[in-house]
């Protein structure tokens, strides 16, 4: 009985190391594919690794939740790009009178769609994984979020 229960276990971290070791593998596939940098990437097996852990996934969930936050992920990213850019224009002073008006409309019109996609993906996670998951996945991401602010705070001392 209790050499089932030693297996069983042994079992369950065993396959959470297939697991990490898939999402490690698939992450990296892809950032090798899209030319990232070496920072880059590692920032990103990073926050996978984070939310991988915090999420407790199953392989199942992997399997349908990894493309959805991927998408996601693409989604945002493209959307704060845009954002960026803009708002570099006018910081730097390339954009002046109206064309500053109209760049900060912009930006807001794009900020209202990053809440959409926001929102979208909820109802898309929602459907992969449970709901105390999806408040980890958020939980995860500000964490991280806060990690990386602080260790570039850090670095310009």
């Amino acid at each position: 009985m209790e050499f089932n229960i030693l297996m069983n276990v042994n079992m369950i971290n065993l396959n959470k190391l297939f697991l990490g070791l898939f999402v490690f593998l698939f992450a990296s596939n892809s950032f090798a594919q899209r030319g990232g940098g070496h920072d880059q990437s590692k920032i990103q097996s990073m926050k996978i690794g984070m939310i991988t852990e915090n999420l407790d996934l199953d392989s199942e969930q992997a399997e349908r939740f990894w493309p959805v936050y991927n998408a996601y992920e693409s989604d945002k990213r493209t959307i704060i790009r845009q954002i960026r850019q803009l708002q570099k224009g006018i910081s730097s002073g390339d954009l002046a009178g109206q064309a500053a008006i109209d760049a900060e409309e912009k930006i807001l019109k794009l900020k209202k769609e990053e809440l959409s996609v926001t929102s979208s993906y909820k109802s898309k996670f929602l459907q992969v994984i449970s709901t105390n998951q999806y408040a980890a996945l958020i939980r995860t991401e500000r964490q991280f979020h806060d990690m990386l602010m602080n260790r570039l705070r850090d670095a310009k001392q």
